[in-house]
Parts: C-alpha cells; structure tokens; sequence
C-alpha cells in the first residue's frame, strides 16, 4: 500500500508538472482576421461594397481575393494588389529602382508607401495612400483600432 501512495504522489508531481496539453494558445487576431474575417472579440468582421453589397465573416475575410500568401491575383478583369508589408509599408520606387522586391502583377511601386493611419483610412473607407479611391470590389470594414493594429501586424 506505501508503494502504491508513492507511486501515485511521484505521478501527480510529474503530471503536475507538465503544462496543459489541452490548452490551445490563442489565436493571433491579425491572423484570424485575414484568414477566417473573426475579430478580437470572436465576432464575424462586417464589411461592405460601394454597391451596397454586404458581408460577414468568412465571406469578408481578405484571403478571398489577396491570397493565403498576401500577393493578390485577379479577380476578372481586376487585378488585386499585393498586401504583404514588404508591398505595403516600402518606400516609393525611383526612376530605375525597385528596391530588390520582386515583381507581382498589380503592385504599383509610384504610390506612396502606407502608414497604418493611411493602411486604417483604405480598410474603412477605400482610400489609398495617395488620396485616391480604392476599386469597387474592396470592401469598407466596420473595425476597431485594436483589430485594425492587429492586422497591420499580421501584414508587416
């Protein structure tokens, strides 16, 4: 009977010992908003098109049309910018410098790099950088200051 209560209080040491397997770290909210259109709180993310068109969550996620890998693609005849921060946040390109970034259709080295203000200002309200209107198939997200920092942490 010794041998059985010290071995049990040998194992509850070591079991004790051992983090939780069962907790999962939480999920960066840069990351599930990019991927899955989930903010902080665990609500869908809600966005919508100038056309009046409406959307949540997963349909409203920006994997949709930037990529798993943020270098956009085309969406018909529209191309979809790279949204990487290596794209995003660099400086603006010169005459004959492109700064040692590869090519991606749609990228445009003559605009002015983002800032997270200016990077805010396109999310919510569709305009670029450079003061001008993003396209009609962005949509204009509904989103807090925290979510939005953590999607720019997410992209850089």
């Amino acid at each position: 009977m010794w041998h059985a209560l010290g071995a049990a209080l040998v194992l509850g040491a070591l079991v004790a010992s051992v983090p939780a397997a069962t907790t999962a770290p939480a999920p960066d909210v840069g990351e599930e908003l990019y991927l899955r259109g989930i903010v902080a709180s665990g609500q869908p993310i809600e966005a919508s098109r100038q056309a009046g068109s409406r959307m949540q969550g997963a349909a409203a996620a920006c994997v949709n049309c930037h990529q798993r890998s943020g270098l956009g693609g085309r969406e018909g005849r529209t191309l979809v910018p790279p949204i990487t921060g290596r794209y995003l946040f660099r400086p603006r390109a010169g005459a004959n410098d492109d700064r040692g970034i590869p090519f991606v259709e749609g990228m445009r080295p003559d605009r002015e790099p983002y800032t997270d203000e200016s990077l805010a200002r396109a999310i919510r309200e569709g305009i670029d950088s450079a003061g001008r209107s993003l396209g009609y198939l962005m949509p204009r997200y509904a989103m807090g200051d925290g979510d939005m920092a953590a999607l720019a942490g997410y992209l850089r």
